[in-house]
């Protein structure tokens, strides 16, 4: 299929407002380059509360939000006071990391953000949000930013006159929770279904702040309490760091599911590429270590494997993105050591054995460099009889599941993950 028209119009943006990429500039500096890029905002949600998993690492910051109409019912055993932050926060407001000050890895090391302020560039959009406000980047990722913020811009104009207006006064362009189904009605006597969500940006870069617009959209569409986690990242902390902050996040999740509204004993994993590949080992790893119960796993546009052979590889990863040379840093830099290159919690297509995974759904898109390796998975994971659906976007980038920064099939992904969510919850 012809790429679609607003990944063409975006590509062709991007490629006149140059500017490093993020594996052309050191961690730091990449960060501070995706963090400052703004995004439209997510949609009104019940409640997000931030909170505190305990991990072999150190504290790993979570954030959980209820979907609309799904308030957290009294539980006679909250979390200790000073754990969680509850906070009603609509249109995206605040949705600052327990603490105060933003952004921060768990623990407070490595990954902090450089302080002073994001000065405004000449022909920012108005309207879009920041993530993060206390940001500083050099005067060429400044430039990325102001021309990612006019690419999202032109996305949502092209939709239609006005929709970005409409959009930043929260009066359409995004899916309208009196259209979906009622919190309330799929809440089951023990509470409502979680969903773990594992951010993407090759586990050097992005956060829970880069992420929330699309948590937000997930949580209303799947009516489930989704739980976000701004795990530690690479190249300061290297697999199995990052892996080990999703595990015991999601072992955290499953034991205080109650205290925060939901069902412990629905409990899903969920991520975009690189968080695609720690959904995989996560559910890899609680099979084998007989760890949470997972009752599903939804992988979109995975990175599964870092073999840079398939086709796919050949056909998109320099025209389209992301490029050989970033996913190759990306893996470097997250498996820095061979001996781990064989590790299924690194590399899922390495594993021997997929028999006995929890119920999958994987997105691919067609454009995507890592489109062929996620096939590969669902084919796998059929081949030892785990229920599995996948589903091609043609005519889609690798970027497509980023409700901060849609094109108007985003809108479609999200549906479709949501349904099966919902279908794996019972709530359907």
């Amino acid at each position: 299929m012809p790429l679609d028209p607003e990944a063409r119009a975006s590509l062709e943006r991007q490629a006149a407002a140059g500017g490093p990429a993020e594996h052309e500039v050191a961690p730091e500096e990449a960060r501070a380059m995706v963090e400052a890029q703004p995004r439209i905002p997510g949609p009104e949600v019940a409640s997000v509360s931030d909170h505190a998993a305990p991990g072999p690492h150190g504290n790993v910051p979570v954030r959980v939000y209820v979907p609309v109409g799904g308030h957290p019912r009294p539980h006679p055993n909250p979390l200790p006071e000073g754990e969680g932050t509850e906070k009603g926060l609509p249109g995206g407001e605040g949705n600052r990391q327990a603490g105060g000050e933003g952004n921060r890895q768990a623990g407070g090391e490595g990954n902090k953000q450089a302080g002073g302020e994001v000065p405004a560039s000449a022909g920012m959009p108005q309207g879009l949000v920041r993530p993060c406000k206390g940001t500083k980047i050099g005067e060429a990722g400044r430039a990325c930013a102001a021309a990612h913020a006019r690419d999202t811009v032109a996305r949502l104009d092209s939709r239609g006159a006005g929709m970005t207006d409409a959009i930043f006064t929260g009066t359409t362009g995004l899916p309208d929770p009196s259209g979906l189904p009622s919190a309330e009605g799929l809440r089951s006597a023990t509470g409502l279904p979680v969903c773990m969500w594992f951010h993407g940006g090759g586990w050097v870069v992005g956060s829970i702040e880069t992420t929330d617009a699309t948590c937000r959209a997930l949580a209303n569409a799947a009516g489930a309490i989704v739980v976000s986690v701004d795990y530690r990242l690479a190249p300061e902390h290297p697999f199995p760091i990052p892996l080990d902050d999703c595990y015991a996040a999601t072992e955290w999740a499953a034991k205080n599911a109650a205290s925060f509204g939901g069902d412990p004993a629905r409990v899903a994993v969920a991520g975009e590429s690189s968080g695609g590949n720690l959904a995989a080992a996560v559910a890899l790893r609680a099979r084998d270590e007989r760890g949470p119960s997972l009752a599903h796993q939804s992988l979109i546009c995975p990175a599964l494997d870092n073999d840079f052979q398939r086709p796919s590889y050949a056909a998109y990863a320099d025209a389209y993105g992301p490029p050989l040379a970033m996913m190759s840093y990306f893996w470097r830099c997250y498996v820095p050591n061979e001996a781990d290159e064989g590790n299924p919690y690194a590399v899922p297509l390495a594993a021997q054995d997929v028999a006995g995974l929890p119920p999958a759904f994987v997105l691919t898109c067609e454009y995507d460099p890592l489109r062929d390796e996620g096939e590969e998975y669902a084919g796998r994971l059929r081949e030892a009889d785990v229920p599995v659906r996948l589903s091609r976007y043609d005519g889609m980038l690798h970027s497509l599941f980023d409700a901060g920064a849609p094109f108007t099939r985003t809108w479609d992904a999200v549906d479709e993950v949501a349904r099966e969510l919902r279908k794996a919850f019972g709530t359907a």
